[in-house]
């Protein structure tokens, strides 16, 4: 694969993530403004309640669906067989999780208990946008359809937001516009599969026990990230109460829509790693990863840069001053982008082809466990400015564990310069 064709599908990939993530940060405005920090802050905190619903329903499959299709995306009958698999299994586990986390909600969210319905919509939106098969995609490397998909639903939500969405009694009909557009896209998705050959067949219970099994380290690794990654917004929440959730959770929107274009870089050159794992790379394909990366990290240096030096304007432009505790924030985890590029690198694009998925789990449970402990001893000594800390501090130390484990199987210094 050449650099150009991976930059073909991480442009579309790019869209994607535009679609998903800069689109709804238009409508933030509208949003805040109707709701305010409170109010936000319940709608944030059920959003990262059910995050855990798309750790479930991934499970891992799209680094081991990623993986399988890059193999066998020629042979259009084992191709099926495997998306049809994985894609059963997505749903099986996503509904158990549903009913699971439905029943517990008044629990976990107790000062949400109002807004029980809003918190359903939530999740069942959560389930459709982690079922939608973008794994499939990317392993196939035809990332256009679901782009033109997503395009299309997602504008058209954007729409009925700014049209709509005035006053906090509004939130039940946006929870149902977000909702609708998610079950829309994962529909058209598998109707888009549809066109590309895949005949869809329900799996032996052997084959979903296999595959369930086979991204068992993923699974636990994810689950372990989302503990110091989506859990702070939940745990702010719990600590220090939904206002300050909302204040927290616009800050870190911030972050990810503008480090959103990241991450379809990334995903772009899995097909890539995962040909070339396990034989001796060309110097043209070791030139192209290096300079793939490296024009990555440049983008992620001058993101944090731009976050850090604008977060004033940015705050007051997007939230107005009801939300100015967010400058601050905003200015700590303005670094995020640039850590997470390098930990990106040394983890998902080095450990995983080199399947060293035991050692990448047991880093993301020790980091997890520092996480959780960090945040509610940095949260309750120093507020929000604790909690954005502890964010900060839990990416670095992932980083520099997952150059320390990389550096015994491969020079990391390889991925910077060009090496003898």
């Amino acid at each position: 694969m050449s650099l150009k064709t991976i930059i073909k599908n991480a442009s579309w990939l790019a869209l994607i993530q535009i679609l998903s993530y800069l689109i709804p940060f238009l409508t933030l405005p509208i949003v805040t403004r109707a709701f305010g920090p409170t109010l936000y802050g319940i709608l944030a905190t059920f959003s990262a309640y059910a995050a855990y619903v798309t750790v479930i329903v991934q499970y891992g499959f799209d680094f081991t669906g990623v993986r399988a299709i890059a193999r066998t995306r020629t042979d259009n009958v084992t191709l099926s067989k495997t998306v049809s698999t994985i894609f059963f299994a997505q749903v099986l586990l996503g509904a158990v999780a549903l009913a699971g986390f439905f029943a517990a909600l008044p629990i976990i969210v107790p000062h949400g208990a109002e807004y029980k319905s809003v918190g359903l919509i939530v999740l069942v939106q959560i389930f459709a946008t982690a079922a939608t098969p973008q794994w499939v995609f990317i392993g196939l490397e035809e990332m256009r359809s679901l782009a033109i998909v997503q395009s299309v639903f997602r504008t058209l939500a954007a729409t009925a937001v700014i049209y709509s969405i005035r006053a906090p009694d509004d939130l039940f009909l946006y929870v149902n516009i977000n909702c609708i557009t998610a079950v829309a896209i994962l529909i058209f998705s598998l109707f888009a599969l549809g066109r590309r050959h895949i005949r869809w067949q329900i799996p032996s219970f052997a084959d979903l026990f296999s595959v369930i099994q086979d991204g068992a380290y993923f699974f636990i690794s994810k689950a372990s990230i989302s503990l110091y990654t989506t859990t702070t917004t939940l745990l702010v929440a719990i600590v220090l109460g939904p206002a300050a959730a909302g204040t927290f959770a616009l800050a870190d929107r911030i972050r990810v829509v503008a480090a959103s274009i990241i991450g379809p870089l990334n995903m772009a050159i899995y097909p890539f790693l995962f040909r070339v794992v396990g034989r001796q790379e060309t110097d043209a394909e070791a030139w192209t990863q290096r300079v793939f990366f490296l024009g990555i990290l440049a983008l992620s240096a001058l993101i944090s840069i731009g976050l850090f030096v604008f977060a004033p304007p940015i705050v007051r432009l997007l939230a107005g001053d009801a939300f100015r505790d967010a400058i601050s924030l905003l200015r700590i985890i303005a670094f995020l982008p640039f850590i997470i590029t390098l930990s990106t690198k040394f983890g998902y694009q080095t450990m995983i082809p080199l399947h060293m998925d035991r050692a990448f789990m047991w880093i993301v449970i020790s980091a997890a466990l520092l996480g959780i402990t960090g945040y509610l001893v940095l949260m309750n000594t120093f507020g929000l400015t604790g909690a954005a800390l502890a964010m900060l501090a839990i990416e670095i130390y992932v980083t520099v564990a997952f150059a320390v484990a990389v550096q015994r199987r491969v020079s990391i210094l390889s991925f910077f310069f060009e090496t003898s």
